[in-house]
């Protein structure tokens, strides 16, 4: 996967302590508690020292601390909790507030293409495949091959959903 050089630690200073500095590092696993303004100061810490990605794991499946550390431009969230085995091991798919947080952050970190945002306005204001073609000037399969994409991107084959998203991510307005 490219990561040559993967250091762990649970503070910014632990990881100079370690024969890795975190500016040689391609992977930086940051152990953070449930404090979310700390946690995000670390993972700034972190890139500004060179880490090229950091992956946070914490002891909370709080949507809002996976939130701040995906803005905080970590690579990930993973919740470490006690009972975190037994429940994924229960159930087999996401909870829909960890959907919700992944399809947010996809449209917060500008996974969509300008066109693709440009099309989530039109279907914004209600305009069918066909309208939205021919404002675009390409043919209405078009709009529905980026229509699709970005319905694997935000996990979501609703247009509405779709749109939701995007609004509640401040991407449209």
């Amino acid at each position: 996967m490219g990561a040559e050089r993967v250091v762990e630690g649970s503070t910014p200073r632990g990881f100079r302590a370690g024969k890795t500095a975190a500016s040689r590092t391609h992977v930086a696993v940051l152990y953070a508690g449930g404090d979310a303004r700390a946690m995000v100061d670390q993972v700034g810490d972190l890139h500004r020292r060179g880490a090229e990605r950091v992956l946070v794991v914490a002891g909370s499946r709080d949507p809002g601390l996976a939130v701040a550390a995906l803005r905080a431009d970590a690579v990930g969230y993973l919740a470490d909790s006690p009972d975190s085995a037994t429940r994924i091991a229960a159930r087999k798919s996401p909870s829909a507030d960890e959907r919700r947080v992944v399809a947010e952050y996809a449209v917060q970190k500008a996974v969509l293409s300008e066109r693709e945002i440009e099309i989530l306005c039109l279907v914004a204001d209600g305009r069918t495949n066909q309208e939205i073609g021919t404002e675009l000037l390409v043919s209405p399969n078009t709009v529905k091959g980026h229509l699709a994409h970005m319905a694997r991107k935000l996990q979501t084959g609703d247009r509405t959903r779709m749109v939701l998203l995007a609004l509640r991510a401040g991407v449209i307005s």
